[in-house]
C-alpha cells in the first residue's frame, strides 16, 4: 500500500500546479526565486503554527520555513521524477479479441439449463462413455434439443442471434477505437514504462556482455508538452563510469545532437496534444525575475568657457544605459536529468551600450579655459598639407597619389589588395 500523502487535497492541487514551472525551474536553475514565490503563496494559503517549544523568535520562524520546504520539496522529487513500474516481460501481451457465438453456441448458452442437461445427465449417468468424449456429448444433444424446436422458434432465435453478433461487431470497433486512443495520461502511462523495459532488454542480452545506451525524448506531458529526453546506461566501465559520466560532452554533444533531430520529429500540434491538462482550483504564483534597475554613468565635468562648442557637448549625467536584460536558454537538465528540445545558445554578458558614433565627449582634464581659441584663425589645412608634401617628396616613393592632401582625402579602411605593390605596407 503506498504511504499516505503529507499535504491535503488543495495543497496537493497547488502543488500539482507548480509542475510546470518546477521543471522548466529545474531546466533553467534558479531554484531560489521559484522556492521564494512558492513558499510565499503557501503561507498566505495554509498559515502554519509555530513550535512553541523554540523560544527564539528568529529560530522558530526558521524552523517552521524549513519545515515547509522540506515537506515541498520532497513532494516535487517524489511526484516529478519518472519512475518505472514493474513489469513482468519485456513484451506487453496483447489481450484476444472475444469471438462471436454460433447458433448452436447461443442457443446452449440460453436454454442449456432448462433444455439440454437433463439429457446430458442421463447419458452419462450410465458409465459407458468416455471422459474425452463428454463434450462430445453436449454438442450432440444441444443440436438434437434446438432440431426439435418448432420452425417458428428456430427462426426467431436466428433473428436473436443475427442481433447478438451485430452487437459483437459494434462492441469490438468501440473496444479497437478505444484502444487505439491515445491521450496524455496514456503518454504519462508509457513514458513511466520506458525504463522497466530497459531493464527486462538488458537482462535478456546479458550473456552477450555488451553495453548499451538508450535516448528517449519527445514531448513531456507533465511539463506543457515540451520536448525533453532521457537516457539510460547499461554497463559501466572499469571505473564504474556510465558513458555520461565517463564522457565530458555527453550532454553538450551527444544529447544536443539527439534533441535537435527531436525538434525536427514533433510539429507543435504534436507537443499540445501530449499537454496533461490538470484541474486546478488553486492559481499557481506569478514568478517573475526581479526587476533590474538601470544603470546611469556619471561622469564629473567642468563647464566649457563660452567659446567652446556647445554642439560638441554632451551631458554625460543625463545618459541612461540600461543592463541589457538576457534571459537563459531554456536547456532542460539531461536524464538522470532532462534535455530541452532546442540547442544552447551562449549569451553574451551584460554590457552597457556603447556612445552614439555622432556624440564626442569633452574631457575636463583635457580641457583648458585659458586657451586662447583664436589662434586657429586664417589656419590653412591645404597649404600646410602641400607645404608637407614638398618637403616629403626627396624620400616618398612613388605612389598612385599626387599629393599627401589626395590621398589623406580616401575613405578609410584600405584594403590592402587594392594598393598598389609600390607602396610600402
Amino acid at each position: 500500500m503506498a504511504p499516505r500523502e503529507k499535504v491535503t487535497t488543495d495543497q496537493k492541487t497547488y502543488l500539482v500546479n507548480l509542475m510546470d514551472s518546477y521543471l522548466e525551474t529545474k531546466k533553467n536553475g534558479g531554484f531560489t526565486k521559484f522556492w521564494a514565490m512558492a513558499y510565499q503563496e503557501w503561507f498566505k494559503l495554509w498559515p502554519e503554527q509555530d513550535n512553541t517549544s523554540i523560544k527564539d523568535e528568529s529560530e522558530r520562524k526558521e524552523a517552521l520555513t524549513q519545515a515547509i520546504k522540506k515537506r515541498q520539496q520532497t513532494w516535487f522529487r517524489n511526484h516529478m521524477v519518472w519512475k518505472p513500474k514493474p513489469i513482468q516481460v519485456a513484451a506487453p501481451k496483447v489481450q484476444k479479441a472475444k469471438h462471436s457465438p454460433q447458433l448452436l453456441e447461443a442457443y446452449s448458452n440460453q436454454y442449456y439449463d432448462t433444455r439440454v442437461a437433463m439429457n446430458v445427465a442421463v447419458i452419462l449417468e450410465k458409465g459407458d462413455v468416455p471422459q474425452g468424449k463428454h463434450l462430445a456429448v453436449i454438442h450432440e444433444q444441444v443440436e438434437a434439443a434446438f432440431n426439435k424446436e418448432t420452425p417458428e422458434f428456430q427462426e426467431d432465435f436466428a433473428a436473436i442471434h443475427a442481433k447478438i453478433l451485430e452487437d459483437h461487431a459494434i462492441a469490438r470497433k468501440k473496444a479497437k477505437e478505444e484502444a487505439n486512443l491515445i491521450t496524455p495520461m496514456s503518454y504519462e502511462a508509457g513514458i513511466e514504462s520506458i525504463e522497466a523495459h530497459f531493464k527486462a532488454f538488458t537482462s535478456g542480452t546479458d550473456a552477450s556482455r555488451w553495453s548499451f545506451v538508450l535516448f528517449a525524448g519527445g514531448p513531456d506531458p507533465r511539463n506543457g508538452g515540451r520536448i525533453n529526453t532521457m537516457s539510460y546506461h547499461h554497463g559501466p566501465n572499469v571505473f564504474g563510469q556510465s558513458f555520461s559520466s565517463y564522457d565530458p560532452d555527453f550532454l553538450t554533444v551527444h544529447v544536443l545532437a539527439f534533441t535537435r533531430f527531436l525538434t525536427t520529429c514533433y510539429s507543435p500540434e504534436d507537443c499540445e496534444e501530449h499537454h496533461l491538462a490538470h484541474s486546478l482550483e488553486v492559481d499557481p504564483p506569478q514568478i517573475h525575475p526581479p526587476a533590474i534597475k538601470p544603470v546611469v554613468l556619471k561622469r564629473a565635468t567642468k563647464k566649457a568657457t563660452k567659446k567652446a562648442t556647445s554642439k560638441l557637448t554632451t551631458d554625460v549625467a543625463q545618459t541612461e544605459s540600461p543592463i541589457l536584460s538576457i534571459q537563459p536558454t531554456v536547456v532542460a537538465a539531461h536524464a538522470d536529468t532532462l534535455f530541452s528540445g532546442l540547442p544552447p545558445i551562449i549569451n553574451p554578458m551584460p554590457v552597457v551600450p556603447a556612445a552614439p558614433i555622432n556624440t564626442i565627449f569633452l574631457d575636463p582634464i583635457d580641457f583648458d579655459p585659458d586657451v586662447d581659441m583664436s589662434m586657429w584663425d586664417g589656419f590653412n589645412v591645404e597649404a600646410a598639407l602641400n607645404a608637407m608634401n614638398s618637403k616629403a617628396a626627396d624620400f616618398n616613393p612613388p605612389a598612385m597619389y599626387p599629393s599627401l592632401t589626395q590621398e589623406l582625402s580616401i575613405p578609410y579602411p584600405l584594403h590592402r589588395a587594392s594598393l598598389p605593390s609600390t607602396l610600402p605596407y
